[in-house]
């Protein structure tokens, strides 16, 4: 029998690899996908990255055009081993311009800490702060014209082998060919696709995958995540038949609109379905991206 597909439910999502006592399952799943070693983890809060990009415009923009931009925030900000940045995001609808807007979530964290002293190699150039970024984003939908399940983009002097400044790893969800060459990297990430997909890992799955598997076991969760988990899902699900309903009958401009709208709609119908529920307000601005002032609007 087939599982819920837990893990591309945001909350749970954010739960496996955005907690710190979970810090060894993103640790296994990077290096699963990216060949990257990580040693340290410090979470950060991706709405900084969201406040330092509309600072000068909070005044100007709607309720309703802030919301909007919030939805469009990555789902986990790290640093990891102190040097580098590290953004993850679950992308289970396909948007239009993907691989643009990532390059603007990058551009945006890249910026981070710009003129931050504590990271300044040389005090004299305020540029000596900016550390390089990895972007990892997982699809539910096929992104790219191929069966290739990853794709792997970098800005990088690979003829000198300097340091890479950016580097973005794409898993699409729905294709079976792991062009990895390492065997053993291979063979997990045919277990996290499963794991993703809501389908059994088996006994061979190694630790780390047989541990994430029994945290996205819906039996598992508290019960106060299984409120947010469905209500959650119910939300996504009334959101994708608003979507569908702007993609059929509006124009490309009445579909960009369509598609914001249902957005924005969705974010506040999890946080109603949750108040109803009496899940505390920070729980509820975490799992939506909205703010408390936000939430508190809605009662």
């Amino acid at each position: 029998m087939k599982r819920r597909q837990l893990l591309k439910n945001d909350l749970i999502f954010k739960k496996i690899f955005g907690r710190k006592e979970n810090f060894w399952i993103l640790q296994a799943f990077i290096y699963d996908l990216c060949g990257i070693l990580i040693k340290d983890i410090s979470y950060l809060d991706p709405t900084k990255i969201f406040s330092m990009r509309h600072s000068g415009q909070k005044n100007k923009l709607t309720d309703a055009q802030i919301s909007t931009l919030r939805t469009r925030i990555v789902d986990i900000l790290a640093e990891i081993d102190g040097q580098t940045m590290l953004t993850l995001e679950m992308q289970v609808r396909k948007t239009e311009y993907f691989l643009e807007r990532i390059v603007l979530y990058i551009a945006d964290v890249y910026g981070y800490n710009y003129n931050n002293k504590e990271k300044m190699k040389d005090p004299n150039n305020k540029f000596s702060s900016l550390e390089p970024v990895i972007q990892v984003s997982i699809l539910d939908y096929n992104e790219f014209p191929d069966d290739k399940a990853i794709h792997q983009f970098s800005l990088q002097d690979e003829e000198n082998g300097n340091p890479y400044l950016i580097k973005i790893f794409v898993l699409e969800l729905r294709k079976l060919l792991i062009n990895v060459s390492d065997p053993i990297r291979k063979k997990h990430l045919k277990f996290w696709i499963k794991l993703f997909n809501g389908e059994e890992i088996g006994p061979d799955a190694p630790d780390y995958i047989q541990a994430a598997s029994k945290l996205t076991n819906y039996y598992n969760l508290t019960r106060e995540e299984q409120i947010e988990v469905d209500a959650i899902e119910i939300a996504m699900e009334e959101r994708e038949a608003e979507l569908s309903y702007a993609e059929r009958y509006g124009e490309a401009k009445g579909m960009e609109k369509g598609e914001e709208k249902g957005e924005v709609r969705a974010k506040e119908q999890i946080a109603r379905n949750l108040l109803a529920q009496g899940v505390d307000l920070k729980v509820i601005s975490s799992a939506t991206n909205l703010s408390v002032e936000e939430i508190e609007r809605l009662k």
